[in-house]
C-alpha cells in the first residue's frame, strides 16, 4: 500500500488549489504564550519574554471595572502627579494672585482696611491644610483597621471588596488639599465677639454654601459637556472611600469650595467662622465618602454617644433643615442622581431629587422597596454591579 499524500487528503485539496490570482495560505499556528508568561500574567506582571501576540492571547479583565479610577503612574507620587497635571500648580497660582491683588488695588485695600479685614495668614492656611491631609489618611486608617470590627456589616456596598490601598486616589487627594493654601491671603474679618454671632454667622454661612453647592452640583450633572469636564473623574469611584472626597479635576474644586469660600470671607464672615467651616466641612467631606454608614457608630470612650449624635449637636442649627448623610452621598455615587445639596436634605426634597440611600449591606432592589419606586434608575436598577448612565449623563470610565 502507498504511503499516505497528504495533499491527496480531499480536506486539504481547497488549501491545495487556491483560487486564481491569491497564493496559498500556510497553515501557521499563532504562537501561544508560556507556561511561564502564563504564570506571570495571571500575577499582574509583564513578562519580557512575552510577545504582543501572545499579551493578546491570554487578556485578563480587570477585578473592579467600576469601583474604582484607573491606576496611572503619573498618580504614584506628588512629584509626577505635577508633572503630569501642572495645572494643579498654576491654576491654584493664579487664584492666589488674584487675592494678592485685592490686597494691592488701592479703592479695594481701603474697603478692606475700613471692614477690619485681614489676610487669614500663610500660618492658618498651612494648619488647616495639614489637618485635611493627615485627616484623611486617619479616617482611611481607621476604617481599614476596624473593617472586621467596629464597622462590620456598617458598608453600603459589598459588591467588591473595599479597596485597602488606594494609591492614586490618596495622591490626587493630597494635591487637591494643598491647593488650600492660596486661603493664605483671603480676607476675613476679626474673629466672633460671642457665640451669638459666631453661630448666626455659623448658620448663615452654611445655608448660603448649601444652596450655591447644590445648584452648582446639579448644573454640571445636567450638562453633559462640564460633567464630562469638570465633574465626571470625581465619579470614577462609584464605590467611595474618603480619599474620593478630593478626588476632583481643580476646575471642580475651585467651583464647589474655593469659590463659595473666598466669596462669604469676602462678604464679611468672620475669621472663626471661615476656620470652623472649612475644618468641619473637610470632616464631614471624609465621613460622606467613607462607604460605611457612621451615624450608628458608636464615639470612642462614649460606648452610648453616637457619631450621628455627636455630628448633630454640632451641626444644630440645620436640624430643621434635615442633614444630610453618608447613606445618601453613597447612593449618589452608585447612582449618579440625586442627593445633591452639602449639608442639607431640604433642596433635595423641595426639588424632588432627595434619594435616601441604602442601610448596611442593602441590594439596590430592598432600598427601592423601602424608599420608594423612585430609587430606582430611569434606566433600571442595578445588575451585577454595574451602573447604568443616567439620561444625559455619561457614564464613567472603566
Amino acid at each position: 500500500r502507498p504511503p499516505h499524500d497528504p495533499s491527496s487528503d480531499p480536506r486539504r485539496r481547497v488549501d491545495a488549489a487556491p483560487q486564481r490570482g491569491f497564493a496559498a495560505a500556510p497553515h501557521s499556528r499563532p504562537p501561544q504564550p508560556s507556561r511561564k508568561a502564563l504564570l506571570a500574567r495571571a500575577q499582574g506582571l509583564q513578562h519580557h519574554s512575552m510577545s504582543p501576540q501572545a499579551f493578546q492571547a491570554t487578556p485578563v479583565p480587570p477585578s473592579e471595572p467600576e469601583s474604582h479610577a484607573p491606576s496611572h503612574t503619573h498618580d504614584k507620587s506628588l512629584a509626577a502627579f505635577w508633572r503630569a497635571c501642572p495645572h494643579f500648580l498654576y491654576l491654584p497660582a493664579a487664584s492666589a494672585a488674584i487675592l494678592e491683588c485685592l490686597w494691592h488695588a488701592p479703592p479695594v485695600h481701603a474697603s478692606l482696611v475700613s471692614h477690619h479685614m485681614e489676610p487669614w495668614g500663610l500660618a492658618s492656611a498651612a494648619q488647616y491644610t495639614a489637618f485635611a491631609i493627615l485627616l484623611s489618611f486617619a479616617v482611611h486608617g481607621a476604617a481599614c483597621a476596624f473593617l472586621r470590627a467596629g464597622l462590620a456589616g456598617r458598608r453600603m456596598q459589598t459588591r467588591a471588596p473595599f479597596e485597602v490601598s488606594p494609591a492614586s486616589a490618596a495622591v490626587r487627594s493630597t494635591a487637591a488639599l494643598l491647593t488650600s493654601l492660596l486661603y493664605a491671603r483671603l480676607p476675613v474679618r476679626s474673629p466672633s465677639a460671642s457665640w451669638a454671632e459666631f453661630w448666626a454667622a455659623t448658620a448663615v454661612c452654611a445655608v448660603c454654601w448649601d444652596a450655591y453647592f447644590y445648584a452648582a452640583h446639579r448644573l454640571v450633572h445636567a450638562s453633559p459637556w462640564l460633567y464630562r469636564h469638570v465633574h465626571k473623574l470625581h465619579h470614577v469611584h462609584t464605590r467611595p472611600h474618603c480619599f474620593a472626597a478630593f478626588y476632583v479635576t481643580y476646575p471642580s474644586h475651585l467651583l464647589l469650595e474655593h469659590l463659595p469660600v473666598c466669596a462669604f470671607a469676602i462678604a464679611g464672615a468672620p475669621r472663626d467662622v471661615v476656620a470652623w467651616l472649612l475644618y468641619s466641612g473637610a470632616a464631614a467631606s471624609f465621613l460622606d465618602h467613607s462607604g460605611f454608614r457612621v451615624d450608628d457608630v458608636s464615639v470612642p470612650f462614649l460606648p452610648c454617644l453616637r457619631l450621628g449624635h455627636a455630628l448633630s449637636a454640632v451641626h444644630w442649627y440645620g436640624l430643621p433643615l434635615g442633614l444630610a448623610t453618608s447613606a445618601g452621598h453613597d447612593f449618589h455615587h452608585e447612582t449618579f442622581r440625586g442627593n445633591y445639596a452639602l449639608f442639607f436634605t431640604y433642596l433635595d426634597r423641595l426639588g424632588g431629587t432627595y434619594r435616601a440611600g441604602r442601610g448596611c449591606a442593602e441590594g439596590c432592589k430592598g432600598a427601592a422597596m423601602r424608599h420608594g419606586k423612585d430609587n430606582l434608575l430611569e434606566d433600571g436598577p442595578l445588575v451585577a454591579g454595574k451602573a447604568p448612565a443616567v439620561r444625559g449623563i455619561p457614564s464613567p470610565p472603566p
